[in-house]
Parts: C-alpha cells; structure tokens; sequence
C-alpha cells in the first residue's frame, strides 16, 4: 500500500502540464533596433507611461527613439524555399503570401531606453520579447555622446543575449531598420548575416556585445564597434569600425585600416587587399591576406614600458597590371614581399600614432603592460586618463615581414 502512495506521488509532479506555456504567437519577437536621439516633436508625440512631472534632464538622461523590427508570426522564412525576397511561402505555412513583409516596423520614443521601450509596448497587443534581438544599431549622435545608458539597459534584461551584435551607424540609425534588401526577406536577420560574413571573411573583428563591454570596463584598452552606412535606401555598407575612448566615439577606422587593425591583433581569418609596386618596373600586384600572426612584446625603454609589434602575413596574388612582372621568378617575389612589408610597416606604424595622438589604445597594449609589468602598473596606473596619457607617449618598435605563398598559374 505504501509503494502505491509513492508512486502516486512520484507521479503528481507528471501531471502538471504545460500551464505556464506561452505560444509563439502570443510574444512580440524583436529581431533589431535603431536609437537615434529623439526630437521635441518625437517626445511630444510619444505619450508618457509613468507619472512624470518633471522629465529627466542632464546626468546622462538623453531622450532616445527606438526603430523596432517586430517578427510577423507564419510570415518567417523556414526553409530554402522561403528563402526569396518576396515569394509566396512553402509548406508548412512558414513563408507567407506575397508582398507580405516578415516584419512589423515600429517607432516610439521616451527620455530614456526604458521609456522609449514603454511606449512601443503600448503600441503592440503582445509583450515584448527580447531573447531573438540579434543587433542593435546605435546612431553616430548617440555614440558620440555615450552609449552608456543603452549599455545599463541592455545588461540588466536578462532576455538580452551577450552574443548580440552592437553597431553604430553613419547618419540615422533608424533607416537602416527600415531597409529592405533584396537578398533577405528579414532585414534585421540581413543585417546580422552581413556582419558574420564580414567576420568570417576576415573583412571585421567580433562585435558582440559581450567583447564591447569588456573592453569598456577594462583600464587597459578601449572598445571598438563596426561602422555602418545606409546606401541607396536598401545598400548596407561595411564602413569600418567606431572606436572609443572611455565611453564616447571619437572616431572611425576606415575599410583598410580595419585590416591593419587587425593584423596588429593578429585576428583570423585574414582577407584584406592591398595594391603594391613591384621595384624597378611602376606596374602592381594585388594581394591578399590569408594568414595573420602577431607577437607583443613588452620592453622597459629607460624609465617607462614599450611595445614591440612583430608581425607576420602570408598573402596570394590575386592579379598584376603588367607583362613586365614575373612572379615565377624568385627575385621579384622577394622584392614584392620587400614592398608589402615595407607598406605595412609604415600603416601600422601611422595608426598607431594616430591613436596615440587620441589618446585611445584600441589595440590593448594597456592590458599587455599590466599583466607583464604589474609593479609599475600599480604604482602609476590608477584610472584609464592614466594610462592614456602614458600611451600618448610610450615608445612603440614595429617589425613585420610578409611571404607570398600563392602567385597563381597562369603565366605567373
């Protein structure tokens, strides 16, 4: 009898069911959002959730419009046969009818994130759902003046994944949401493949936002996020990257230097391009990266640290302009490695007294002269302005060399 009550109550927890179930259809999926600094007109459009005689002025407030992409449930695409930008759907129900967008855009705006996400409830029947947002893009006004608050915002909701990607825009972040590429059928799920390609060609560094955060919170190095530009009204264009220094953009890198950047990091894979003049003959090869290294090495220069870069790339030729050039022979391969390394060198070396100039280590040295030099970081090193102001002026050696390991088959 007794092993009957047990069993009876071993079960009880079996019949439960799913009671606290939510339905697909009954959340609010959103994929991506803009912000953008909010105008008096929005502010005075947007309505007010909360009791407020006294809207929220200086110590960081600043008033925001969020641009919302919500998923539309039974118009997602769900297979290849969905895949098209526009096509009726396919089994299943999962790709909609035609001329259907996937995608429900929405705008609101409120004096803080907060707000603004208040006033977009109000404008949807079913609560908001954060756990698929897979970028935020933030405008270049908003990033100038800091993405501190939308930072706190994001890290206190626990649906936020920290894999999401973080950009910043050139002009309105706003109308990037409102593209419509014809490649993808959901824009935000375009705009989040793009950066992963680009990432995985080796054309940009990781920007989640995980990475940005940490980077934001360390003394030794300053955040970096991918630069964004709306072309044409549906082109997205890779810019670069925004760097940082503390919490304020203070300026961008463009396509090039993200490469450059990178090699100093030593940042797999590579993929960047380059023209460069073959000696004695005024005609180019272009090359391309296929592999980084990079070695950092901390030196005492007398009564203060140095860095040592010490770089290395393999590259293929991609094309020449010229008959004059052979790169079957090894003279000229070893001059066009010459050349590129020569090249590099001198890119490196500009940016990075470029940054040292703004005061702003995007490459981390900071953490490398920290975790090697803990003594003398300890005691002149208490806040970032301090290691800013001994990166201005730290001495900096730069070695690299390049090897051409792929010059092609025909007629070399």
């Amino acid at each position: 009898m007794m092993g009957i009550v047990g069993l009876c109550a071993l079960m009880l927890p079996l019949l439960t069911g799913c009671w606290d179930r939510l339905e697909l259809e009954q959340r609010a999926m959103i994929l991506g959002i803009a912000v953008d600094e909010a105008t008096p007109a929005d502010l005075r459009h947007a309505g007010t959730t909360h009791k407020l005689s006294r809207p929220p002025r200086g110590g960081g407030a600043t008033p925001v419009r969020l641009t919302a992409q919500i998923a539309v449930p039974g118009r997602i695409p769900l297979g290849p046969g969905d895949a098209g930008g526009g096509g009726s759907g396919g089994g299943g129900g999962g790709g909609g009818a035609a001329g259907q967008r996937p995608v429900w855009v929405l705008s609101a705006s409120g004096y803080t994130m907060e707000d603004a996400v208040s006033n977009l409830q109000n404008q949807v029947a079913e609560p908001l759902f954060w756990g698929h947002l897979r970028i935020l893009i933030m405008s270049e006004a908003v990033a100038r003046r800091g993405p501190s608050p939308i930072s706190d915002w994001l890290r206190r909701n626990a649906e936020i994944r920290r894999t999401l990607w973080l950009t910043v825009s050139r002009g309105e972040a706003g109308a990037l949401m409102q593209a419509t590429p014809p490649l993808e059928r959901v824009p935000a799920l375009y705009l989040w493949s793009t950066l992963a390609r680009a990432q995985q060609l080796g054309r940009l560094p990781l920007g989640h936002a995980n990475i940005f955060w940490r980077a934001l919170s360390t003394t030794g190095q300053e955040p970096i996020l991918p630069y964004l530009e709306l072309r044409q009204q549906q082109n997205i264009f890779i810019r670069g990257l925004a760097y940082f220094r503390g919490n304020q953009m203070i300026g961008t890198l463009n396509p090039w230097e993200v490469g450059v950047f990178m090699t100093v990091k030593g940042l797999n894979p590579a993929g960047a391009s380059a023209y460069v003049q073959v000696p004695g003959t005024g005609q180019f090869v272009m090359i391309r990266s296929t592999l980084r290294k990079s070695h950092l090495e901390v030196f005492w220069a007398q009564t203060r640290p140095g860095i040592r870069v010490r770089c290395h790339a393999e590259v293929a030729a991609l094309e020449k302009t010229g008959g004059q050039i052979n790169l079957s022979s090894v003279a000229q391969t070893r001059a066009v490695e010459a050349s590129a390394a020569r090249d590099l060198t001198r890119e490196i070396q500009a940016l990075i007294g470029r940054t040292q100039r703004e005061r702003c280590d995007i490459f981390g040295f900071g953490e490398l002269v920290r975790a090697q030099m803990y003594d003398y970081w300890q005691h002149n090193v208490r806040t970032k302005a301090d290691w800013d102001r001994i990166y201005a002026e730290m001495p900096v050696e730069v070695e690299v060399t390049v090897n051409l390991r792929r010059t092609g088959t025909l007629n070399r």
